[in-house]
């Protein structure tokens, strides 16, 4: 197509943040996440962002609460989840999510510093993650990433 000064463009390739829409909603709509947050509005923004993504979403206040929607719901495909967790431990809640799916995808998602996250076992580097604040599109694409990658939390 050529634009209004006779330049000719392509429509973008797919990617993580502009995916092909056909492929990218027949995709998600097999794809169910959890996301496990104690903030109730970070909670409702990440399921509305992947909702509207046509991903399923369910949600948990808490880790000891997204153990109990896992083994009501064992088809969970990923897990987007705080790093800080009331009631269990992260750690210990992702071990036990992954013996329910071995194929689980992880996306940690903190405030915390660098230093922080790997006093509690996470580096940025090798881990699925995002750093709050984060937007909408930043999720998405973050989301993305993680479940066409090949990065799962350490066990």
């Amino acid at each position: 197509m050529n634009d209004r000064f006779g330049h000719r463009w392509e429509p973008s390739s797919p990617s993580a943040a502009n995916p092909d829409a056909e492929l990218g909603e027949h995709v998600a709509k097999s794809t169910t996440i959890l996301v496990v947050e104690d903030d109730a509005h970070m909670r409702a923004l990440a399921r509305r962002v992947l909702t509207g993504q046509a991903y399923r979403v369910l949600e948990a206040a808490n880790g000891i609460a997204a153990l109990e929607i896992a083994a009501r719901d064992r088809k969970i495909d990923m897990v987007v989840t705080d790093v800080e967790m009331p009631t269990i431990g992260v750690h210990r809640m992702i071990r036990r999510l992954e013996e329910l799916n071995p194929e689980l995808r992880v996306l940690i998602i903190s405030g915390h510093t660098d230093h922080d996250l790997l006093c509690r076992g996470f580096d940025k580097g090798s881990d699925a993650f995002l750093q709050k604040p984060f937007s909408a599109q930043q999720l998405v694409a973050a989301v993305r990433e993680a479940l066409n990658g090949s990065a799962r939390h350490p066990a």
